[in-house]
């Protein structure tokens, strides 16, 4: 009998990492997996080297772990890293903390599916101001799109200062993100020509 491979969201990968502490039972109510699949997946949140031989939907292959140039920050791509080592050439920007915050949507009565939402960047500005920073490298999935529509709805003041990094002018993500009225800070392709012979450990 041939065995079906457990897909797992983003989203459920926020939720988990943000939640790995409580019980074993309770998660695989609240993430509908088995016991097998929720431990397997700790494991490689757990091993970095294991971690790296993940792919996670949207996502390119073999890119997931730490960079010491980047003060030994865990990264599930390539292009996070590189949109952070781009962000700390920016002379104005006084920190840039990963996946600081996860906005959840339980408080609202949304108990299952898309729960939270978890940025991928905060970028607080010397001038006291931040911005949220999705990067976005693959396509949109029904659950990306929930929970940013979720998060517009509830947290509309964050929302509005939400930014992304999308894969080029004409890609879904684009659109999805221009539709949505998200101010596209930049587009992964151009950023790469910029930065790539110019910035320090570009991947």
């Amino acid at each position: 009998m041939a065995f079906k491979r457990v897909v797992w969201s983003l989203v459920e990968l926020e939720w988990l990492k943000k939640n790995r502490t409580k019980p074993v039972n309770q998660l695989c109510i609240a993430l509908s997996k088995t016991q097998g699949a929720i431990k397997k997946q700790l494991k490689l949140l757990d091993d970095p080297a294991a971690a790296k031989k993940m792919t996670l939907p949207g996502r390119r292959r073999s890119k997931i772990g730490k960079r010491k140039d980047c003060n030994n920050l865990f990264f599930r791509s390539g292009w996070e890293a590189n949109v952070y080592r781009y962000l700390k050439t920016d002379k104005t920007v006084r920190l840039i903390e990963y996946e600081p915050t996860t906005f959840s949507f339980t408080s609202f009565g949304i108990l299952k599916g898309t729960v939270s939402y978890t940025p991928d960047f905060k970028v607080t500005f010397k001038d006291g101001t931040y911005i949220w920073i999705e990067v976005k490298g693959g396509w949109m999935k029904t659950q990306d799109g929930t929970k940013l529509r979720r998060f517009k709805k509830f947290f509309p003041d964050e929302f509005s200062k939400l930014e992304a990094v999308t894969p080029g002018p004409t890609s879904k993500t684009t659109k999805f993100f221009e539709g949505m009225r998200i101010k596209i800070r930049c587009m992964y392709p151009e950023l790469n020509r910029q930065c790539k012979n110019t910035v320090a450990h570009w991947e």
